[in-house]
């Protein structure tokens, strides 16, 4: 589920330059460039005979997001434990970078198989989130289960009641827009 609503500066900047991917009634897709040269100026549109291309440009849990939450949650938890659940979860992410940017990059409805995009909105158009997918998780437990047995089932529970809609276990997708 790639984004069609392209643009390098957030949703609430008035003066920047947007490109939408559009398709026509025969399938076709064509791009619209949108922009307004002053706060004052009326937006403009225009159609362009170049394809936008995207790519995902990084892939990343939400590190300080996690921490802070299970401060929150356990003001006694150590640092060092969720250093290394943080450790963990990258390791994993990283193992599975290439499949899963491969994954979000193709033409597969993300809404209904794996992984899942969340269609939580953030403030800028080119950032989505992601679920931790099935296949990640199992890796993920079996690695805590292995190198932190003792809080395998807090940290197992932290991750399934924060893998949802707006939550902190969701992973961050930064999409790029190539330029043809």
């Amino acid at each position: 589920m790639k984004p069609v609503y392209l643009s390098e500066k957030p949703f609430m900047e008035p003066t920047k330059e947007v490109f939408i991917i559009v398709k026509g009634p025969q399938g076709e897709e064509f791009t619209i460039r949108q922009w307004r040269e002053g706060i004052n100026k009326t937006i403009r549109y225009e159609i362009l005979d170049r394809k936008m291309e995207v790519a995902v440009g990084n892939l990343e849990f939400q590190e300080e997001e996690i921490k802070n939450q299970l401060r929150w949650e356990n003001p006694l938890i150590e640092d060092w434990i969720i250093e290394e659940f943080i450790n963990i979860l990258n390791a994993i992410l990283k193992e599975e970078y290439d499949f899963l940017k491969e994954r979000l990059e193709s033409d597969y409805d993300l809404e209904v198989t794996e992984p899942k995009m969340i269609s939580y909105e953030s403030d800028h158009p080119l950032i989505f989130y992601l679920e931790i997918p099935e296949f990640m998780k199992k890796r993920i437990f079996y690695c805590i289960e292995k190198l932190l047995p003792e809080y395998e089932g807090y940290l197992k529970n932290f991750l399934e009641n924060h893998n949802k809609e707006d939550d902190v276990m969701l992973i961050k997708v930064i999409w790029k827009f190539l330029k043809k």
